[in-house]
């Protein structure tokens, strides 16, 4: 005898906007809690494995925040609405509709497109709290229909990159696994560049051969805390680059590269294969003058942000130079021979050191915006140059 699966039965509203067929729906905090799940960013996953989630794992400061608050408002009986509807996607769910209601297996799992802080404030007022009044507290909520998990990043992308404020890095990374999975013309063109960037950063912080080998904080990851480094402590120099900043440092390179090396047509993942083998010459030939810069990287600013800024543009320059003289811009050797010069003062180890000098001599730390490191390009690349750029202020 086959036992029938136990279900919830919800009272709802149906309607249409543009083609899309949405739910209008109210559910207890309890059962938020029971019948919803997040997908978070995996960075340890490859952009095509079927667990590949896109959502940014919760601030627990603001989980934490926004639960003592219910906690505490519902204690004091104090009024505090919050009309604002959990966004659902009913992906996986076995939803059946019909007038006036909707019905699931007790098992099902909606996935949370906008709303889970909200949903893990809840969680922290009635388990840690302990609030079970909040439990039965309803909240609105709409179920957006058959969207299977590209069309869900789409939706995301759309409620957290316009509406609001999300890690640029994670939605690049959502381009990046809609560009696997559906192809490149996928993306649009303006945007290519984004995915070129994602697949680069991904490879050289997964490469145990790269100088970036786990170099870069990856969205969805945190630096090392002091107990890790307690326990290991080579992760004090690693994970000291941002990948937004990374990211974006990269742009000026992979337009020209676009233009005028693997060209606009090329697919994104060959592009970063391109890309990568000129990161890998640069930076392998800056390891080897600077090498302790690369060994204690925490201690220097050499991978982190003035660095990473600063010496792509320097990059871009040698590359342009590379490629207009016919020389290979793949070979180490080149770079080295523009840079290894024994004598200049801006590749020196005590340029890079972290900390602003207050004596008035110019350390690529003194640098801190946008403004900031294109001057601190043009005193490198004028050290190169020249060899006598101003090193006091």
């Amino acid at each position: 005898m086959t036992k029938t699966k136990k279900t919830k039965t919800l009272n709802a509203l149906k309607f249409n906007q543009n083609g899309s067929e949405m739910i209008v729906t109210s559910m207890t905090a309890n059962q938020l809690l029971h019948y919803t799940k997040v997908d978070s960013f995996n960075p340890d996953l490859a952009f095509d494995d079927e667990s590949q989630g896109y959502q940014r794992s919760p601030s627990k400061a603001r989980v934490r925040r926004l639960g003592n608050f219910l906690d505490k408002n519902v204690k004091e009986q104090k009024g505090f609405p919050m009309p604002t509807a959990i966004l659902l996607s009913d992906r996986g769910c076995n939803m059946e509709t019909s007038n006036g209601s909707i019905t699931f297996p007790i098992d099902a799992k909606f996935p949370i497109l906008d709303g889970q802080h909200r949903v893990e404030g809840m969680r922290h007022a009635i388990e840690f709290r302990k609030n079970e009044e909040l439990s039965h507290y309803s909240y609105p909520v709409v179920i957006i229909k058959d969207l299977d998990k590209l069309k869900e990043m789409e939706q995301f992308r759309t409620v957290n990159g316009t509406a609001k404020s999300v890690n640029t890095a994670l939605v690049n990374m959502m381009l990046t696994q809609i560009a696997v999975q559906l192809g490149d013309d996928a993306i649009d063109p303006n945007e290519k560049w984004k995915v070129i960037a994602a697949r680069t950063l991904k490879k050289i912080n997964d490469d145990p051969n790269s100088v970036w080998y786990d170099r870069i904080v990856m969205p969805e990851q945190s630096k090392y805390n002091a107990s890790e480094i307690k326990d290991d402590p080579e992760k004090k120099h690693k994970r000291v680059a941002l990948a937004t900043s990374f990211m974006t440092s990269l742009k000026p390179i992979i337009s020209y590269g676009t233009n005028n090396l693997w060209y606009g047509d090329e697919a994104t993942e060959q592009a970063a294969d391109n890309l990568i083998e000129i990161l890998n010459a640069f930076w392998s030939s800056l390891a080897v003058i600077l090498k302790p810069a690369f060994d204690e990287a925490n201690e220097y600013v050499i991978q982190k942000t003035p660095g990473v800024f600063s010496l792509h543009m320097l990059l871009k320059r040698m590359v342009i130079d590379l490629n207009r003289t016919h020389q290979l811009i793949t070979n180490p050797d080149n770079y080295l021979r523009m840079i290894d010069g024994g004598h200049y003062n801006t590749m020196r180890l005590e340029f890079w050191l972290k900390g602003k000098a207050d004596d008035g001599v110019l350390k690529a730390a003194n640098f801190g915006s946008m403004k900031g490191f294109k001057e601190l390009f043009e005193i490198i690349d004028s050290d190169l140059i020249h060899n006598s750029p101003p090193m006091q202020s």
